[in-house]
């Protein structure tokens, strides 16, 4: 059992702390397809040159990951009389 406190979070909290995760994650997925060429990377405790296929299966994978998850399946509704309506998208 964890020691962190548990914390009690209405619809609009959970809808705005997913949003904030899912922003998180896809800028730091933005920012990976931004290593330069010729970096010293370690893959599998071996230092290897950011290059050639190695760059090109990394870029790959990571368009691969925004294409999944760069837009949420869902919009939220702000203004409406109950904060955190959601629509599917």
């Amino acid at each position: 059992m964890s020691n962190e406190a548990m914390v009690e979070l209405n619809a609009a909290q959970c809808v705005q702390l997913l949003m904030d995760w899912h922003r998180t994650k896809t800028d730091l997925l933005m920012h990976m397809t931004n290593m330069p060429e010729g970096t010293q990377v370690e893959v599998e405790g071996v230092c290897e040159s950011f290059s050639g296929d190695l760059r090109r299966g990394f870029n790959m994978g990571i368009a691969a990951a925004l294409a999944e998850i760069s837009e949420l399946p869902f919009t939220p509704e702000y203004g409406s009389d109950e904060p955190g309506n959601v629509h599917r998208n």
